[in-house]
């Protein structure tokens, strides 16, 4: 099974690719449908960053107006 630390938010990817943080939608891509993916703070104010197992996949802005 995949584990994440305990500092990690764990979010599960639906069937379309998409996966919810903070009451908004992001794109992460059908071929991580149904994988549990972690988002991690980061250094840069309002960024956080998607890891797939140990491997960064992806950097979503929380300030950004489209996902």
């Amino acid at each position: 099974p995949i584990e994440y630390g305990p500092g990690d938010q764990v979010r599960k990817v639906a069937t379309n690719g998409f996966f919810s943080y903070k009451n908004r939608l992001w794109k992460l891509g059908k071929a991580f449908h149904t994988m549990p993916v972690a988002v991690r703070y980061t250094e840069q104010d309002g960024a956080m960053d998607v890891y797939f197992c140990a491997q960064k996949v992806k950097t979503i802005d929380l300030r950004a107006l489209e996902s």
